[in-house]
């Protein structure tokens, strides 16, 4: 997740949110951010995919052709002709399913198509990276290290997307397909905002974290980021404000579990 700090309470861009903060005088000081992106946390290693991977769109759509009858020669010919075979016939890549005799969206049958054994990410335990949460409260068969904090973590998802060629990137490199769908819809979609508040958010401690919906959408500077400094107004409805206890330690946020 990306955030834009937009200042301390006296002059941040979650106004309305700061002025009924300090006529509380609950807190000495409250950072707002506006999310940017939210996205999948990647973190690729050379040892992850000893199959080579799965690929990336191409390939996947080569190898689902293939499956269905079609030489490689011929597979390449229909995907550089937009998904169309030399009679004209247009391949439906989603409705390629099969179920009673009938075409099925493989998305929401996918047991309608044979198994296309795509590589996971292989290895456990110290040395094999995600990033990722202990979920469990001791190490799995599954564990993962977490490269910044090296605490065991579980992270199954990792392990079905890490050798996907979209997924295979670094931060800051943010996963294509994900960037480009939030990118679309950020101009139209209310803005999603965190605040922070603490005694003194430069030191160690107790703080409360909110999140809510805005009634406005995010606003963006010349370069088309999120501009910082901006004011937002908070949506009413409560069932898009939520408040957690969280505690910072060394630079780093930790939000106790709750209902979002």
């Amino acid at each position: 997740m990306h955030g834009y700090w937009v200042g301390r309470c006296a002059r941040a861009g979650l106004s309305a949110l700061c002025a009924l903060l300090l006529a509380s005088g609950a807190f000495a000081e409250t950072r707002g951010y506006a999310i940017s992106l939210i996205h999948t946390a990647t973190y690729p290693t050379k040892d992850d995919c000893p199959l080579g991977g799965n690929g990336g769109n191409t390939q996947i759509k080569e190898r689902i052709l293939m499956r269905s009858g079609y030489t490689q020669a011929q597979a390449a010919a229909v995907i550089a002709n937009e998904g169309k075979d030399e009679q004209g016939h247009q391949f439906n890549f989603e409705q390629r399913g099969r179920m009673n005799g009938e075409a099925v969206g493989v998305g929401d049958f996918p047991t309608s198509v044979p198994d296309p054994h795509v590589e996971t990410v292989t290895g456990a335990g110290p040395g094999h990276y995600a990033y990722g949460f202990d979920l469990t409260g001791h190490p799995t068969a599954y564990s993962f290290e977490d490269p910044d904090t090296h605490a065991l973590v579980e992270n199954q998802m990792w392990r079905a997307l890490g050798c996907f060629a979209v997924y295979q990137v670094k931060n800051p490199v943010i996963p294509y397909n994900e960037a480009i769908a939030w990118d679309t819809a950020e101009d139209a979609m209310p803005a999603w905002l965190l605040s922070i508040s603490g005694e003194d958010l430069s030191r160690d401690g107790d703080v409360t974290v909110t999140f809510d919906r805005s009634l406005d959408i995010a606003i963006r500077n010349t370069h088309g980021r999120l501009l910082s400094g901006s004011s937002y107004v908070i949506d009413p409805d409560p069932r898009s404000h939520s408040v957690f206890r969280g505690h910072i330690k060394d630079q780093m946020l930790t939000i106790e579990p709750g209902d979002f």
